[in-house]
């Protein structure tokens, strides 16, 4: 695993995974999104969600997942 996905999931917890997808949705600027910072959201969104995705390749596919993670994370506001 690369060292920056391993210390960004190092201290993941259910009770701070919020604050992980907003830390995550802070970095990506535009529609710019590392491969590192495309690991992470995969990793993220199938912790989060049943229905899985994989396919990392796929523009669909980034763009439904960051979606998915930003509207839960707007829906799922911590106060």
């Amino acid at each position: 695993m690369n060292p920056y996905i391993k210390e960004f999931f190092k201290d993941l917890t259910d009770e701070n995974l919020h604050d992980k997808v907003g830390e995550l949705l802070d970095g990506i600027k535009g529609n710019k999104v590392s491969s590192i910072q495309t690991d992470i959201m995969f990793s993220l969104h199938n912790r989060i969600f049943k229905e899985k995705e994989h396919t990392k390749s796929c523009s669909s596919c980034r763009g439904r997942v960051y979606n998915r993670l930003k509207d839960w994370y707007k829906n799922n506001l911590i106060e």
